[in-house]
């Protein structure tokens, strides 16, 4: 059966993945080696799902099966944080039952500008 040439051809449904730059390849020689002296050093990643404040009374109420209702809704953003630093946003994705965050937002004013130069 021939295509209809009106209609948009698929050509692929994979994502598509943009090639990353080192961060090294638009810096001054110091400045990369500077880099390479931190590249392994261990950083703590939170995500945080949303919050609440609720008295000592309430908490020790709690048992198997309490609910603890958050302040943001199901579908919304979550805050990545880096070191208990903001610096990114974006959405809870499942990947081989495991959860992770698709980053859809750099936190403007955040630790990676410090990092990643400006065009």
């Amino acid at each position: 059966m021939a295509q209809n040439p009106a209609e948009p051809k698929v050509i692929s449904t994979a994502p598509y993945r943009m090639q990353e730059m080192p961060a090294s390849a638009s810096l001054g020689k110091e400045q990369s080696e500077n880099l390479d002296l931190i590249m392994e050093v261990p950083l703590q990643v939170t995500v945080e799902i949303g919050r609440t404040r609720r008295k000592v009374q309430d908490i020790l109420e709690f048992s198997k099966g309490s609910l603890v209702v958050l302040d943001k809704l199901a579908g919304d953003q979550v805050d990545l944080f880096v070191n208990g630093k903001c610096i990114a946003r974006g959405d809870v994705v499942v990947v081989d039952d495991n959860f992770g965050v698709r980053i859809t937002e750099i936190v403007s004013g955040g630790a990676m500008d410090s990092v990643i130069p400006k065009k």
